[in-house]
């Protein structure tokens, strides 16, 4: 063991960095700085001290606001705004779109009439019931044409088919107006590839006229079965009802060979019991009939 006169031992480098190091345990070890504690804040005694939300929080919230509105009024006008050459127009129904069947007709046709557009319900009637839209136009002045905005923007109206026929079809439509509601009766038929009314009248409980043109339907006959045409077979012990049942019956045909036999034929031959034939007999149609003499 080396006293503390002797020399240690190692590099003199090597004795310099031990030297700077200190002593074992402490290597890489730095002071902790001690934290400061702030100093508490006063309690605020009134609301000019709270200060909260400051004014910069409620500039920038108002600035957001006012920026998402002029984004939103920018896209909308980009989404709705179309030159001239592509804006798009709604289709236009025509009236054959409107009278493809009889109850969309009845529908179109009062609604026009209701709403005062006249020419549009004379190309749904014909016949009587353009006589009826043409009385209704003379009565109405310039003061019931001025209404035909409203009327159009109020007027309800549904149908109800009450019989058809390949004739043609009845409906009572109803429409409801501000001041109430009609109910009228029509009588349409088909015309190339839409309806058209020809019998229009307002409902009083009593039904459409009977067309002159078209004839009534007359309920059908009761079915009655056609008689039995089967003759009662005879019995050869009979021999009264024999030559009766052979006299009532027809004569073989011409071209049927003396000797022999013509099959029975009979609609219910299952039912036809089988009776004994005497010798030199032929079989008429439903019934027994002897054969003619054998010639000699």
């Amino acid at each position: 063991m080396a006293s503390d006169s002797e020399p240690k031992s190692g590099t003199a480098d090597e004795q310099k960095a031990a030297a700077v190091a200190g002593p074992p345990g402490t290597a890489g070890e730095q002071p902790r700085k001690k934290k400061l504690k702030r100093a508490k804040r006063p309690i605020p005694q009134t609301e000019a001290e709270v200060d909260s939300p400051s004014k910069q929080t409620v500039g920038m919230l108002g600035i957001l606001g006012l920026m998402t509105l002029v984004m939103w009024a920018l896209a909308r006008g980009g989404c709705n705004y179309h030159p001239p050459k592509e804006t798009r127009v709604p289709r236009k129904v025509t009236t054959e779109d409107l009278a493809r069947n009889p109850k969309d007709a009845a529908v179109e046709l009062q609604q026009r009439l209701l709403t005062h557009n006249y020419s549009g319900a004379l190309e749904l009637a014909t016949g009587d019931a353009a006589i009826f839209v043409e009385k209704d136009k003379a009565a109405c002045d310039a003061a019931c044409l001025s209404t035909r905005k409203a009327l159009e923007q109020t007027v309800l109206t549904s149908a109800v088919i009450l019989d058809q026929s390949p004739l043609g079809t009845t409906a009572r439509v109803t429409s409801v107006l501000p001041r109430g509601s009609k109910t009228y009766l029509m009588r349409l038929l088909r015309a190339d590839a839409v309806w058209k009314a020809t019998e229009l009248k307002p409902d009083t409980g009593v039904p459409l006229p009977f067309p002159s043109g078209e004839p009534p339907i007359t309920p059908a006959a009761p079915f009655a079965p056609a008689p039995s045409s089967v003759a009662p077979a005879s019995n050869s012990s009979d021999p009264a009802r024999a030559s009766k049942s052979a006299s009532v019956a027809p004569s073989p045909p011409a071209n049927v060979a003396p000797h022999a036999s013509v099959a029975p034929v009979t609609p219910h031959a299952s039912t036809v019991q089988p009776i004994a034939t005497p010798a030199h007999t032929s079989i008429a149609p439903h019934a027994m009939v002897p054969a003619p003499p054998t010639p000699r």
